[in-house]
C-alpha cells in the first residue's frame, strides 16, 4: 500500500493546526502561574517590610518619648511597642532589646540610651529587609 504524499502533508498540517494552540495555551498558562506567584511573593514581601518598619518606628518613637518624659501613658505605649517588636525580632536583636528594656525598667535612662544607640544600626538593617523577622 502506497501512501499519497498530499494526504500525508495534509494530515500533518491539520494535526499541527490542532495541537499547536493547545501546546501554546498550556505553556502560556504555566508562565502566567509563575508570574502570579512572583507577584504574590513580591506583594507579601512589601507588606512584611511595611509591617516591620511600623513596628520598629513605633518602638523607637515610644522609647524616645518614654526616656524623655517617663509617665504612665508613655510607659504603656513603650511597653506595647517593645512587646510587639520583641515578638518578631531575630534573636540577636531580641537580646539587645532585652538589655535596653532592663535599663528602662530600672529607670537608668543614660545606660538605656547607650544600649539603644548600639541597637539602632541593627534595627535600621532590619527595617530595610536585610535581616528577616521570625516566622
Amino acid at each position: 500500500m502506497e501512501i499519497d504524499l498530499t494526504w500525508s502533508v495534509a494530515g500533518i498540517l491539520s494535526a499541527s493546526a490542532i495541537l499547536s494552540p493547545i501546546f501554546t495555551a498550556l505553556i502560556n498558562n504555566k508562565h502566567q502561574r509563575k508570574m502570579k506567584k512572583i507577584d504574590f511573593e513580591h506583594e507579601r514581601y512589601k507588606e512584611t517590610i511595611g509591617y516591620r518598619r511600623s513596628l520598629i518606628e513605633a518602638y523607637m518613637r515610644n522609647f524616645e518619648k518614654y526616656t524623655q518624659n517617663a509617665g504612665p501613658q508613655q510607659n504603656d505605649a513603650y511597653a506595647a511597642s517593645y512587646g510587639a517588636l520583641l515578638l518578631f525580632a531575630p534573636e540577636d536583636i531580641q537580646s539587645k532589646m532585652i538589655e535596653v528594656n532592663e535599663y528602662v525598667v530600672k529607670n537608668e535612662f543614660s545606660n538605656a540610651r547607650q544600649c539603644f544607640n548600639a541597637l539602632v544600626p541593627a534595627l535600621s538593617a532590619l527595617s530595610q529587609g536585610s535581616s528577616s523577622l521570625n516566622k
